[in-house]
């Protein structure tokens, strides 16, 4: 079942956060109005636009729960939503952290603000002003400009795990990853088609899909149903599921696990399958889902039967397993992941990206090694909640086992 909590925390919380932002500006606005004496239909505007827009808000998250199979006047609404509010909760977040910053100087500062020079300060004032207002278009710019580029642009990262006791057969093999595709989010079907010729154009021996089908619905893998069935691999296409394949009835899950299979996809739960490469074994295990309040992951019978003298490969959708459950306690060499998004917006800056991810989670994108053992996020392909994706693309991985010794 969706989780009581979830739903109040998106349409309630969330909801109160933006429109909460909104009336913050709008009294900002309204003051620079004031005092700049500006037409007084700016800020009225404002004014008329906030029930409309907060109304529309809590109209459209309802829709959004009541059907997992967005209509388009949804998908439209979700879209135009994020546009709204996002950049002026932005805002309004760089207001209070420079307002709280400001006040720290103040009380810190050794010299009193009013110790300075009256013309010198209010100049001042008024350049700041200016700046800051002529800063407030630059979140909108900035989503804009990276949804647009990144939302509908798959790309493909090329990773290499060195793995210990790597027999030679499997130094060709090709692991393509894809995690997190949420179907009853995705901007389009054709979309997902497009993911699914990418994947197809890899050539790969295995692809590995770690969670997260769905939203809450088993209704929504029948959007990409047929695309997911034309996913081609050499060997096998392998699945774990994610926290949200378990927001329905268990009836529900599984009607969806056998939908999933149907679709040509083996999806492993607390099982293991062992396939052999020129003679030699390769295993790869998946887990249930276990994340915050839930508890479906049985690692030990996952991995029962396998070779610990051999590479294991794990799929496991959650990565904070990694360290709960798998570094340094069970012979795991790979472990693979989903679940983070990455943030799903990432700003960039000095060539290194910046992440609300990172604040939530240890490992939330890319390559993790310990010694000998090592974890894969992937950033996923489909969005949740804000239906944009911005400096951070749908991510398909390409994946190579390599002998420890070409990183030394």
């Amino acid at each position: 079942m969706i989780p009581i909590g979830l739903i109040i925390f998106t349409v309630i919380i969330i909801n109160s956060i933006l429109i909460f932002a909104d009336i913050f500006l709008y009294k900002k606005v309204k003051k620079v109005v004031s005092e700049r004496n500006y037409d007084p239909l700016l800020s009225k505007f404002y004014l008329f636009t906030i029930p409309i827009f907060a109304f529309w808000l809590v109209l459209n998250s309802g829709l959004r729960w009541l059907n997992p199979i967005p209509s388009k006047f949804v998908v439209f609404s979700n879209y135009l939503l994020t546009f709204w509010y996002l950049p002026k909760f932005l805002i309004f977040l760089a207001i209070v952290i420079g307002t709280l910053i400001k006040r720290l100087i103040f009380i810190f500062s050794k010299r009193s603000l009013q110790q300075k020079n009256s013309a010198t300060s209010e100049g001042r004032r008024k350049f700041v002003t200016a700046l800051g207002w002529g800063a407030v278009g630059l979140p909108y710019l900035a989503l804009a400009h990276e949804s647009f580029k990144t939302t509908l642009n798959p790309k493909v990262s090329f990773v290499e795990v060195p793995i210990l006791n790597l027999p030679k057969s499997f130094k060709d093999l090709k692991f393509v990853q894809i995690s997190d595709i949420h179907a009853g989010s995705l901007p389009s079907v054709g979309f997902f088609q497009k993911i699914v010729e990418i994947i197809n154009s890899l050539s790969a021996d295995f692809v590995l899909i770690t969670g997260d089908f769905v939203n809450f619905s088993s209704r929504e893998i029948d959007l990409i149903g047929k695309s997911l069935s034309e996913i081609y691999a050499r060997y096998s296409v392998l699945a774990c599921p994610g926290n949200h394949e378990h927001y329905m009835k268990q009836s529900e899950f599984e009607e969806l696990i056998r939908k999933i299979r149907e679709f040509n996809v083996d999806i492993l739960i607390n099982e293991n399958r062992v396939f052999f490469v020129e003679g030699e074994k390769l295993q790869i295990a998946g887990v249930d889902n276990t994340s915050h309040r839930m508890n479906y992951a049985d690692f030990n019978k996952a991995l029962k039967g396998l070779d610990k003298d051999l590479p294991i490969i794990l799929l496991c959708h959650d990565p904070t397993n990694w360290d709960k459950s798998v570094r340094g306690k069970l012979k795991v060499d790979l472990m693979l992941s989903g679940h983070t998004h990455g943030g799903q917006i990432a700003l960039e800056v000095f060539n290194s990206k910046i992440s609300p991810a990172a604040f939530f989670y240890k490992q939330y994108a890319g390559l993790y090694s310990d010694g000998e053992q090592h974890l894969y996020v992937n950033t996923g392909v489909g969005m949740v909640g804000v239906p944009v994706r911005a400096g951070l693309p749908p991510e398909i991985t390409m994946i190579r086992l390599v002998e420890p010794e070409q990183y030394t």
